[in-house]
């Protein structure tokens, strides 16, 4: 029982991290591209809905957010080199 708990625990804390690390991540976002971000990652909306919301045209929040997601994807294989860099020291 004790080793379940510890597990637990174990997973709370990377929980609790990943959730601080996406929080830093979302303020690195400003004006429309933190409301795209936001938008459609934590409130699920479409990006139409983020489009009309915002009072900017689909197309370009579209635009926005293909950009926004190459970046974040350039950011996670940065990361993802960096720890396999530090683990075969």
């Amino acid at each position: 029982m004790e080793e379940h708990i510890a597990e637990i625990k174990t997973e709370l804390a990377v929980q609790k991290q990943e959730a601080q690390e996406a929080e830093a991540l979302l303020k690195a976002f400003d004006g429309i591209d933190s409301a795209i971000v936001y938008g459609k990652y934590v409130e699920g909306k479409t990006l139409e809905q983020i489009a009309n919301d915002c009072d900017y045209s689909y197309s370009y929040v579209k635009q926005r957010h293909a950009e926004l997601k190459r970046w974040l994807t350039f950011i996670d294989k940065y990361e993802l080199d960096v720890l396999r860099f530090s683990l075969d020291r």
